[in-house]
């Protein structure tokens, strides 16, 4: 046992985990040999204080940083991509070595360093392709927030600089040495996750597969793939039941393909795109990719998939195995791209970042991606990712864990909220334990005015340029006509008079309560009606919902698929969400916007600079009133009332929650007039029943 002086000395190295400091091991090493006396150790106390003191400030409870020589053995040369230093050794290099997975993941605060940490492996990696010139290392960046980044400043020439909004051109072509049905399959599947409409992915592939082949004849000397506007004009061209058994896949499918062609401007109008392989990684360059605000938001997110596909499965198909990493993704903002709520979208398979970190290392290609922290970030992507950078942390749960991610000592999170811009501790496959780093400065250029590239490309082709196919479209809906006229005749012999008639009138005035359709002709008795109804669910032609708006019940409907074709129709398409009640009153509210002749009348307006679609709306005197009906879920109403009065680019003159009954709007005026975001804009929110738009259309 110690005592006096050296326990002093000995619990003031424990208490402040001091002995990662060389001095401080050399004095253990003299206690531990019993060499240092009082007078000694008195004088080290002096010392030691200021390290303690140092240590509040700046806590460090990381094991002994390694020498040189412990980190690289003799044999084993330095990182081929070198990021910086160690914080207490600067004589150490750290970096990136290419041989193996090469995959990591950067996380920290705004301003922590990680922007520049991407711009050093960009710098690093034009400094190693000078000395390794028939071995090049290309780097593809998606950078969805330039800060000052000039890529032909840091890399020169040999680097491309492409952008979403304006040169950059992307098409759905396979990838060299990929048959067209397997790539399909994979397209199709992740634009479906992605745009959340996995019962549409069946459609999808059908039509592409199909306008591929119609595209493509026999001997065509460069292939051409459909952009997304040509498929959304044939599927408005072609009967629904070409692609899919259920027309609701098409039309969430029609949706979403016009969400992409009006918001993403001319980015995939073009039949043969931007090929990474060919196009960069093949010249020895590399690629910067400017993406920065996307809309509609998934398909910034898309993107990011649809690259790392094409490296997989092209190289995968191509047997294009190595050693070492010659192609370096970097994906900066990428915290949606790799959450673990990504994967229940693309059950049971993996989204294809997570994907490609296992399965490209075979292939030489290595994933970086930046995030702002690590709680979302699925476990598949933590344990792909063999470098793990961590900067500045100040939310306690990041802290907690990045402590487990980076396998910290006890009290080594607290390092985490002290590091200073381009600090970070550092976990790679040469050292068991987390080292404290400093990243090499590169500056961004802030007079940079970038100068975009445009990569080759064939451009898009619309429908009246196919005349083959707009005629094979033709023939096919004539022929599909016909084929329905004969199906319908010998099938509405089955129905009685009073059957068919009313499915005629609901055909004709779909949103019309079935008591007013009956009124139409000679109202049959309670009973009868009772019968009509009953045949024609039997029939499965149409689904009835009673509801109460007022006093009594009503009674509405909703044609189904099979009545559509049984008469020969093409659906009516007026739009509206939700069950049968919501999608009548909806429907109730563009009438009356209608009848009173106002500028415009719609349902299912997407509120302008947001996400969220207003149940209906209508253009009066220039300004929009908006209208949120709430009959079954009203947990998201705050949200979109909170899009519609605070996050719309465009003003919003009043919003009306629209509910069947008094009661109803009662306990909603409740909730909404509780929520402090809307306290500022709760003279902009009426209510009404939906009575008073069925009173007006049918007094």
């Amino acid at each position: 046992m110690h005592s006096g002086n050296i326990a002093k000395l000995l619990a003031l190295i424990r208490q402040y985990g001091l002995d990662n400091i060389d001095e401080v091991r050399w004095w253990l090493s003299l206690i531990e040999l019993g060499e240092m006396d009082e007078g000694l150790a008195e004088m080290c106390l002096y010392q030691c204080q200021a390290y303690a003191e140092e240590r509040r400030q700046r806590p460090n409870f990381l094991a002994p940083p390694p020498t040189y020589e412990e980190l690289y053995p003799e044999g084993e040369d330095p990182p081929d991509l070198i990021l910086g230093h160690l914080v207490d050794r600067p004589e150490v290099p750290i970096g990136i070595s290419l041989r193996g997975a090469v995959h990591g993941v950067l996380a920290g605060t705004t301003e922590g360093g990680k922007s520049v940490t991407l711009r050093r492996l960009m710098v690093a990696a034009a400094e190693r392709n000078r000395s390794h010139p028939n071995d090049p290392v290309s780097i593809i960046m998606l950078d969805r927030a330039p800060d000052c980044l000039n890529p032909k400043l840091l890399l020169g020439d040999d680097c491309l600089h492409f952008d979403a909004h304006s040169t950059l051109r992307l098409s759905a072509k396979t990838p060299i040495g990929v048959s067209p049905d397997h790539w399909i399959n994979h397209y199709a599947e992740t634009f479906c996750a992605r745009a959340g409409l996995k019962a549409a992915r069946i459609p999808l592939a059908n039509l592409m597969r199909g306008l591929v082949a119609a595209m493509n004849p026999a001997g065509a000397a460069k292939p051409v793939f459909p952009p997304f506007r040509l498929m959304l004009e044939v599927l408005r061209r072609l009967p629904k039941r070409s692609f899919a058994d259920k027309d609701p896949y098409v039309d969430s499918l029609t949706t979403w393909l016009m969400d992409v062609t009006h918001g993403t401007g001319k980015l995939f109008e073009s039949c043969y795109g931007l090929d990474l392989e060919e196009d960069v990684i093949a010249q020895g360059k590399s690629a910067v990719i400017s993406m920065p605000q996307m809309s509609p938001a998934w398909i910034s997110h898309f993107v990011p998939d649809i690259f790392v596909l094409e490296l997989l499965l092209g190289r995968s198909m191509r047997g294009q195995q190595r050693d070492s990493a010659n192609v370096l993704l970097l994906i900066d903002e990428a915290d949606e791209d790799v959450s673990w709520a990504n994967e229940r979208f693309f059950e049971p398979s993996l989204y294809p970042i997570s994907k490609g970190m296992r399965q490209l290392r075979k292939f030489g290609v290595g994933i970086f991606v930046a995030v702002g922290a690590l709680n979302p970030v699925s476990r598949h992507v933590l344990n792909a990712a063999r470098y793990k950078l961590i900067f500045a942390l100040s939310d306690a749960k990041c802290v907690d864990m990045a402590a487990q991610t980076l396998l910290l000592p006890p009290g080594g999170a607290a390092m985490l909220q002290h590091l200073t811009p381009g600090q970070c501790l550092f976990r790679s496959p040469r050292w068991p334990h987390a080292m404290h780093v400093q990243i090499h400065y590169v500056p961004p250029d802030r007079d940079v005015v970038p100068v975009f590239d445009a990569n080759p490309h064939v451009p898009a082709k619309r429908l009246e340029d196919l005349p083959g196919i707009l005629e094979a479209l033709r023939g096919t809906t004539r022929q599909h006509r016909q084929d329905e006229a004969q199906r319908t005749a010998a099938e509405m012999q089955g129905l009685s008079a009073e059957a068919r008639n009313l499915l005629i009138q609901a055909s004709t005035h779909p949103y019309w309560p079935v008591q007013r359709l009956f009124e139409l002709g000679q109202v049959p008795t309670p009973q009868a009606q009772i019968a009509i109804r009953k045949e024609i669910e039997d029939r499965k032609l149409a689904d009835f919902k009673q509801v109460r708006p007022g006093s009594r019940n009503l009674l509405l409907k909703m044609l189904t698929a099979e009545a559509w074709a049984l008469l020969g129709k093409p659906p009516i398409e007026i739009g509206g969400r939700g069950g049968i009640a919501h999608m009548h009153y909806s429907a109730w509210i563009r009438m009356v916007g209608e009848r009173r002749k106002y500028s415009r009348s719609v349902v299912e307006w997407l509120i302008p600079g947001t996400n969220h679609p207003a149940d209906a709306a209508w253009l009066v005197d220039g300004r929009w009133e908006v209208f949120e009906v709430v009959v079954d879920c009203s947990e998201n109403l705050v949200a979109h009332l909170e899009a519609a009065l605070l996050h719309s680019s465009e003003p919003i003159a009043r919003v009306t929650v629209v509910a069947p009954q008094k009661k109803d709007l009662d306990d909603l005026r409740r909730r909404v007039e509780s929520a402090p975001s809307l306290a500022p804009v709760l003279e902009k929110i009426a209510y009404e029943v939906a009575l008073v738009y069925m009173k007006e259309l049918w007094p």
